[in-house]
């Protein structure tokens, strides 16, 4: 029970509570090496990579390119990155597509999201298991063998952008691992429980005003809450319906990895199964509540 006070006390306190991941730093320079090795193969193969496991909002897979000031499926986009999103079917969709003819660039780069994919699945087991220490369910709908596993690993290449290089946001997600970074930029704090339809001026800028930054620690990865949490039926959250949600946004520093990316990251995107009856993704307005005040950024 000790560690499962010690989720309880992190994600009360600071939003995210941290917990072990068997994967190196070294691993992760490689992979998003690799990625970035990607990014330059012809746009032919990053279409290739994208299909959809549901149509609720959370299982989009592939390669996207991000714009700021563009229009995007949950409304105006406020950051620039490239983002790919890998699933437990990536690597057999994309080579029955292809026909095994996948240039070495990529083949490379799935190779190393796999080997964190399942690291990440590994964790976040463990960490889900800790929480429903009633047995009421939850690890089988956020951690399934009979159904359609929905979660998605996102590798991040973030931009120069006007203002942020994220504004700061509630996960649309039911959980996050915040697996790896380049460098410091990423800030959290806690969150409200249960949905806010009435933000106001007061209320952003306390939780602005909370963000603190977070460490990235060798083998450590960072769980919190998305807006999706409260999504899930209270019937699966016996004990731990109380928990925070996670708000966070990434800054800019003096560092960054190179003349065009500014740091990059690599996380996971804990969502329910996708056949899961009755569960609907947070709006744009739960994840980021500024747009019920109808602007872009805070």
């Amino acid at each position: 029970m000790s560690e499962l006070l010690n989720i309880h006390e992190n994600l009360h306190d600071k939003g995210y509570a941290p917990i072990e991941i068997d994967i190196g730093k070294s691993d992760m320079q490689t992979a998003i090496n690799r990625y970035l090795g990607f990014l330059s193969v012809d746009n032919e193969y990053h279409e290739a990579t994208k299909f959809f496991v549901s149509n609720r909002g959370d299982g989009d897979y592939g390669q996207f390119t991000r714009l700021s000031g563009s229009e995007g499926v949950r409304g105006v986009v406020p950051d620039n990155k490239d983002i790919f999103h890998f699933g437990s079917m990536s690597r057999q969709i994309i080579e029955a597509r292809m026909n095994g003819n996948i240039p070495r660039e990529m083949k490379q780069f799935l190779d190393a999201t796999e080997e964190i994919f399942w690291a990440g699945q590994r964790s976040k087991r463990k960490v889900l298991e800790q929480l429903d220490y009633e047995n009421t369910g939850l690890v089988s709908i956020l951690q399934t063998e009979r159904h359609t596993l929905n979660d998605v690993l996102r590798f991040i290449a973030y931009y120069p952008n006007a203002e942020k290089l994220a504004k700061g946001h509630f996960d649309r997600s039911t959980c996050t691992l915040a697996i790896g970074e380049s460098h410091e930029g990423l800030r959290m704090t806690t969150g409200q429980n249960g949905v806010v339809l009435d933000a106001d001026e007061t209320y952003l800028a306390d939780l602005e005003s909370r963000l603190r930054p977070v460490d990235h620690v060798s083998g450590e990865a960072k769980f919190f809450l998305g807006a999706g949490w409260n999504r899930l039926p209270i019937d699966y959250k016996i004990g731990v319906n109380d928990l925070d949600l996670g708000w966070h946004d990434v800054i800019s520093s003096e560092k960054q990895v190179d003349e065009k990316v500014m740091r990059w990251a690599i996380v996971m995107f804990i969502n329910p199964y996708a056949e899961m009856e009755g569960y609907t993704v947070p709006t744009p307005a739960e994840t980021r509540p500024y747009k019920q005040l109808g602007r872009l950024a805070i």
